[in-house]
């Protein structure tokens, strides 16, 4: 911060807690002020990006969904988001189900679930159904974000206009951008500020280390309830973080680190045990229940990691990015645009070097370097790649790919954690420079020193235009219509949750139905899935688990995605595939089978089904169905579909 040493206080008003700390310096009262008015613009401001990010979805919108279709991890997440509700209404468990991969089922504390936010969203899911909530929570996650951070470094003492800057790089960073365009889970991140405050709080000798241990067992819940990756990497900074501070602190001044020590130890344990009294049942469940899958769920050969060339080449998320230079950026890593965020631009970086540079005394900035640069380092994977290849050069991440747990930590998104500390150099440096300009008072008492205010607004203003322009996003991102077929919310069932087969059959390259299922109200079960589940040998697989007989599976999957799947031929329409196929709809008690006939293929799809259950299908919107229980599929009037054609209606 290059605050002089005179203002530094005394080791024994640092005791007291009035002196200097690191994270949060002495300054007067009319420093302290918050012009509420400014604040309320700068929250608004925020929320207005969030709707320009994902335009013309609105938070609670029902009709669309921000994606360019309901499939893939978006259709997992309105999945996860309804079940949630369903579960806890209904008295099922909420960390395990049958409703999709039936009759198997998944372990959904290994998986993306998001449960707070499934919860918290309970009264819009109810109301509205779970397109809205999804919508709600993903249009809404960039901007709480953002004010989440502006708030913390606010109670920090950073001046308004820095905090602004700070919150804007924090909310709609690269990584967080990418995330945004289908990952919930990765994208709402105003706890990890939170956890952050009271880390720094909680290591400031607290008068109260009871309290702050409550409060950050709650907020580490929290997270977890979240994401448990994000979690994961913001304690293994933190925990980089509070060593380094105590480092410095044991070498400038011994006998302050032996008074902090016990209260922080005695925050720190109390809210481990918070932590682990709440989290004891996800966890365990998590690590040895039903059908859970062992070992990382990327491996070694973990293709998500950022090349060097990533920080400077642009990705398809940036809206600055000649399509050469765009080229590049998705050859680097071979990945979506999605899941690259570790580009930050030359721009960007020069600033923040330069800014880190200039307040290269201030114990703050110093610390956020050290953390980003070391969030940069990890998110490079276990050897450095340049332009595409491995140079074999081990990282640091080969230490933690060993580890448990964090093994399964995607080295790629360890950009959450260097973009969030160029927040912190960016918004700590332009604070400085406020600092140095010092008070209004003083500006007016010393006219030689005027020309500081003018210096403070121009620096400002160029962060905001070299931010704003290397970083601006591609926005808005695509969005589609919602595509539940009507006839689904119309179905009269008997018995209670029947079992549905589906075409497309459910896996991860089309699981629209999932989204059927969660937005009638699992109203029937799933055969296939698409969801984190353990393969034959007990290690994690994506792919629904694979039902006897094999071919109807290999015969469905294979039309859908155009290639062999499970078998390593494509079964023909033949005599014997028609007489498995009748056997898996009667071991398995199917219901209901429906065809969408918008997806490919489809006509072959309907000719199997035609053949093995001896009749034609019943036409209900885009999709054909064969009842082949006790159902009936009733129309908005009520009246069954074999009524209206009795009857001469189409």
């Amino acid at each position: 911060m290059g605050t002089p040493a005179a203002r530094q206080g005394t080791p024994g008003e640092a005791a007291e807690g009035r002196g200097y700390h690191p994270l949060m310096p002495s300054v007067g009262r009319r420093a302290q002020r918050r012009p509420t008015a400014a604040t309320a613009l700068v929250v608004i401001a925020y929320f207005a990006l969030g709707l320009v990010a994902h335009w013309p979805v609105l938070p609670g919108e029902t009709t669309r969904i921000y994606f360019p279709c309901n499939c893939g991890d978006v259709a997992q997440t309105v999945w996860f988001l309804a079940w949630v509700p369903h579960a806890l209404l209904g008295g099922h468990n909420p960390l395990y189900t049958d409703a999709m991969n039936y009759p198997v089922g998944v372990n959904l504390a290994q998986n993306t679930a998001t449960p707070l936010l499934g919860l918290l969203a309970t009264p819009l899911t109810e109301t509205l159904g779970p397109v809205a909530s999804a919508n709600f929570w993903m249009v809404l996650a960039m901007p709480l974000s953002a004010a989440s951070a502006f708030v913390v470094l606010r109670h920090w003492r950073v001046g308004l206009p820095a905090a602004a800057l700070g919150g804007l790089f924090y909310g709609f960073s690269p990584y967080v951008v990418g995330q945004g365009i289908a990952h919930l889970d990765l994208t709402f991140v105003p706890l990890p500020p939170l956890i952050i405050l009271v880390v720094v709080d909680t290591a400031r000798s607290p008068r109260h280390p009871l309290r702050l241990g409550a409060l950050l067992g709650a907020l580490v819940v929290a997270q977890f309830l979240v994401s448990a990756e994000i979690l994961a990497t913001v304690t293994i900074l933190c925990g980089v973080g509070m060593a380094a501070t105590a480092i410095r602190t044991l070498v400038r001044d011994p006998a302050t680190l032996a008074r902090r020590i016990r209260p922080m130890a005695k925050a720190l344990a109390f809210a481990a045990v918070v932590a682990a009294a709440c989290l004891a049942e996800p966890v365990i469940f998590e690590l040895a229940g039903p059908h859970h899958f062992v070992g990382p769920v990327q491996g070694a050969n973990n293709p998500y990691r950022a090349d060097l060339l990533d920080f400077v080449v642009p990705s398809p998320a940036q809206w600055l990015a000649p399509g050469g230079l765009r080229t590049w950026g998705m050859r680097l890593t071979h990945l979506t645009g999605m899941e690259d965020g570790a580009y930050l631009g030359i721009p960007v970086l020069v600033l923040a070097v330069w800014l880190g540079w200039r307040s290269r005394a201030s114990p703050r900035s110093q610390l956020a370097l050290v953390i980003g640069a070391l969030a940069a380092v990890l998110s490079l994977g276990p050897h450095l790649r340049v332009d595409g290849r491995s140079t074999g050069v081990p990282l640091p991440f080969l230490v933690l790919q060993h580890l448990p747990v964090v093994a399964s930590i995607l080295p790629i998104r360890m950009s959450f954690e260097t973009d969030a500390a160029v927040a912190a150099v960016i918004a700590f440096g332009v604070d400085d420079c406020w600092r140095r300009a010092g008070s209004w008072a003083q500006r007016r008492a010393r006219e030689r020193r005027s020309w500081h205010a003018g210096g403070s607004w121009t620096l400002t203003v160029a962060t905001l235009a070299i931010v704003a322009v290397t970083l601006a996003p591609a926005w808005p991102d695509a969005s589609a219509p919602t595509s539940t077929p009507a006839v689904l919310s119309h179905i009269s069932l008997a018995p209670r949750d029947p079992v549905a087969l589906t075409y497309p059959f459910v896996m991860y390259l089309d699981d629209q139905p999932l989204a059927w299922q969660a937005a009638t109200g699992f109203r029937f079960d799933l055969v296939g899935g698409y969801a984190l589940v353990p393969g034959q040998n007990g290690a994690v697989d994506a792919l629904p688990a694979p039902l006897a007989p094999s071919d109807v599976e290999a015969f469905l999957g294979a039309e859908e995605i155009g290639r062999p799947y499970l078998l390593p031929v494509v079964p023909t329409i033949d005599a014997h595939l028609v007489a498995d196929t009748a056997a898996f709809v009667r071991r398995y008690d199917v219901g209901l089978v429906a065809v969408d006939r918008r997806t490919q293929h489809s006509d072959a799809v309907v000719r199997l089904f035609t053949l093995a259950l001896g009749r034609p299908p019943r036409r209900a919107g885009r999709l054909d169905i064969w009842r082949t229980g006790a159902w009936r599929v009733r129309d908005r009037r009520g009246a069954t579909l074999s009524d209206r054609r009795r009857n001469g209606q189409r």
